[in-house]
């Protein structure tokens, strides 16, 4: 910080293993996805990133065939198929200073 105290240094993580998603970028400059998506629908893997909450539950709702979903909606749905290996998770970052 002596050195270049004018200089700030952006990241954001993945640590799917211990459900950690962050970043410090708050105003999304560098790095502006919010929501991160993770689904086993259809024999599909796929995982998808957005940059809120709208079009990250739109998404859902599209690869559940409904028309809108909430996340107790989602939640309920992810408990109807643990039998059949089937799911989708939405992981929102955290903010951190």
């Amino acid at each position: 910080s002596e050195l270049m105290p004018n200089l700030t240094i952006y990241f954001c993580v993945e640590e799917p293993g211990c459900e950690i998603y962050a970043t410090n970028d708050a105003e999304g400059k560098y790095f502006a996805d919010r929501f991160y998506v993770d689904s086993y629908v259809n024999d599909i893997f796929s995982h998808e990133y957005f940059t809120n909450e709208e079009d990250t539950m739109n998404y859902v709702a599209e690869l559940t065939g409904r028309e809108k979903m909430t996340k107790e909606e989602l939640a309920k749905w992810n408990m109807e198929q643990e039998d059949d290996d089937v799911y989708i998770y939405v992981h929102e970052y955290k903010i951190v200073a």
